[in-house]
């Protein structure tokens, strides 16, 4: 499967996850990647879901960020966000929105999925 180059233009959506939100972010992945698996059959040229997460266990960059609102920090590229859209999966708010240039380091950024699928 073709994908496309990773740019450091590409945008991201940062999604804050407060500890309410903790049980739902397991079950948003896991519908994720039910979804793509499923695209794969569908063609040979596709786009890349990357979703990448910073958390309080990790890492204390997002205490100093957010000042302790969050539990965890997801981004996701512009693929993973609409495949969200059409699949009507609800995401709590997006907080911001940033180019790849401007992601956190990793480590502490860690990675959920960065994987090939076909709209």
């Amino acid at each position: 499967m073709r994908l496309p180059e990773q740019k450091p233009e590409d945008v991201f959506c940062a999604i804050g996850f407060t500890t309410r939100d903790a049980v739902q972010k397991a079950q948003i992945l896991l519908q994720m990647e039910k979804e793509r698996l499923a695209s794969l059959k569908r063609s040979e040229t596709g786009k890349l879901i990357e979703i990448y997460f910073l958390d309080t266990v990790s890492s204390d960059l997002l205490e100093e960020m957010h000042g302790g609102k969050y539990l965890a920090l997801e981004y996701w590229n512009e693929a993973a966000f609409s495949l969200a859209q059409k699949i009507k999966i609800h995401l709590p708010p997006v907080i911001e929105k940033l180019t790849r240039t401007k992601l956190p380091p990793s480590p502490p950024l860690g990675r959920s999925i960065v994987q090939p699928y076909t709209p």
